[in-house]
Parts: C-alpha cells; structure tokens; sequence
C-alpha cells in the first residue's frame, strides 16, 4: 500500500483539477473553496508519498536480495555438511569384522570368520 498511495493522490488530485478546470462542474457555495483546497492538499501529501514509496520499494528490495542471499549461504552450508564424511553410528567391537577371522582349532578344522560358530 504505501508503493501506490503517492500516486493515487496524485491522480485523485489531477482529476478533480481537470474537472474543475475542463468539465465544468456545477460547484456551488463552499465547494467552490473546498475542491480546490482538497486537490491541493492531495497534491501535496502525494509530494510527501511518492519519494516515501521509493524509499519502502528500495527498502523490499534489498530485503528480498538479502533473504535470497541467506537462502544460498544455507544450502551451502547443507552441502558442505553433506559433502563431509561421516562415521557411523555403529561401530563393531574390536576382533569382529572383515579380515579377523579366529582359529580356535588350528589343525583340525580351517579357519572360520569370528561371527560364526567354529563348531559345525
């Protein structure tokens, strides 16, 4: 809303001078003080508005540029994160997993991983 009211006054403002001025409106009694009066004050409040909406325009602007801004830092930083390993959660004791197979009977039975039983 304040984008615009600057220059709806102003347009209000024009249209009541052009009508005045072109159209000939049949004002009588005060309203011939009255409509000039209020499309000054139109005009003049719109000389007040319109530098204020550029200012509120300029204002969203650099708003939206800064939250699009955080927006590329933030997914940046879930890459990043991403990107880095991570261990896992679980993690086997020592003497279980690949390449610690156990001989518990060296010559009679061969040799067997840990997780499995050494007796068939």
């Amino acid at each position: 809303m304040a984008q615009v009211i600057g220059h709806v006054n102003l347009a209000v403002a024009v249209l009541v001078i052009v009508w005045l001025l072109f159209f000939h409106l049949p004002v009588d009694g005060a309203g011939r003080i009255w409509l000039p009066t209020f499309a000054a004050v139109l005009a003049a409040f719109s000389a007040v508005q319109i530098p204020a909406s550029r200012r509120v325009r300029t204002h969203e602007r650099e708003r939206a540029q800064k939250a699009k801004e955080d927006a590329v830092a933030a997914r940046e930083r879930e890459r990043a994160e991403k990107a880095q390993r991570k261990e896992p959660g679980y993690m086997p004791p020592p003497g279980y997993g690949p390449g610690t197979e156990v001989d518990t009977i060296a010559d009679s039975i061969p040799p067997q991983h840990a997780r499995q039983s050494p007796h068939p």
